[in-house]
């Protein structure tokens, strides 16, 4: 990921480092403290020239959310942030709407709700969502799954003005076809904590999956999936999204429009 921002600072690009959730397990101030904030990939130099964003997890409520925001949203680099669990990204051609859908689990706590339909409907911008949980799963196909998000966002979903959505909470990388009436919706919840690649490269996809990053790493029993992030190059009202895992290699890129 430091890659990607020190190309940013090369290019005197403005750039965002946002994480979608779960600092492992239980969200104690030690584990920010000695498992994230180090490797943050933002030297604190930087707080002013580089935004750091994180949304609320349901790992990061289990120990009652006190260190996501009394340790990780108190370090300077999430200054930006204003210790608030839910934000707004925008420029002339999108807005980034950050979600809060831990702190009720699966949910999302008033006043969000209002916020998101009040604020797209002022905007024109187009609109993408971030959000801890999903608003759907090909491979959690329980009708709880995103309900509470569907339910509260539905006028705004009715709408047509969700471009796109992000999430994690799986920890998978997933690509769907446009569904829930949002256009572009994405799964990227495979940052950190490996878990077993369970399909293969074979297998159908189950609909409104298209893609899945189905490989694992090395020739072992385990076979462990690859960890990895998503960089988005925001272009006037184009958007570019490539998919890099650990080791640096790009499997996808497609482009929002």
């Amino acid at each position: 990921m430091r890659k990607y921002v020190d190309e940013c600072l090369a290019s005197d690009i403005d750039c965002h480092v946002i994480h979608l959730g779960d600092v492992y397990y239980s969200g104690w101030d030690f584990e920010y403290q000695e498992r994230f904030l180090p490797y943050w990939p933002v030297h604190k130099s930087e707080q002013t020239r580089i935004g750091s964003w994180s949304l609320n997890g349901n790992h990061d409520m289990y120990s009652g959310g006190y260190g996501y925001y009394d340790t990780l949203l108190a370090d300077p680099r999430f200054a930006k942030q204003a210790k608030s669990s839910f934000f707004r990204l925008y420029n002339k051609n999108w807005q980034i709407l950050g979600l809060d859908t831990a702190y009720d689990d699966n949910g999302l706590r008033d006043p969000q709700a209002k916020w998101v339909e009040d604020t797209v409907g002022a905007n024109q911008q187009k609109t993408m969502l971030l959000s801890h949980h999903q608003f759907f799963s090909a491979y959690e196909p329980s009708d709880t799954v995103g309900a509470v998000l569907r339910t509260k966002l539905k006028r705004v979903l009715d709408s047509g003005r969700i471009d796109a959505a992000l999430w994690g909470h799986e920890h998978r990388c997933i690509a769907y076809s446009s569904h829930g009436k949002v256009r572009y919706p994405r799964l990227i919840g495979h940052g950190g904590v490996p878990v077993y690649m369970t399909h293969a490269e074979a297998d159908p996809y189950v609909e409104p999956a298209t893609f899945e990053d189905r490989r694992f790493i090395g020739n072992w029993p385990e076979k462990w999936a690859y960890m990895g992030f998503a960089v988005l190059d925001f272009d006037g009202p184009a958007l570019t999204t490539r998919y890099i895992d650990e080791t640096g290699f790009q499997t996808k890129q497609e482009q929002f429009s």
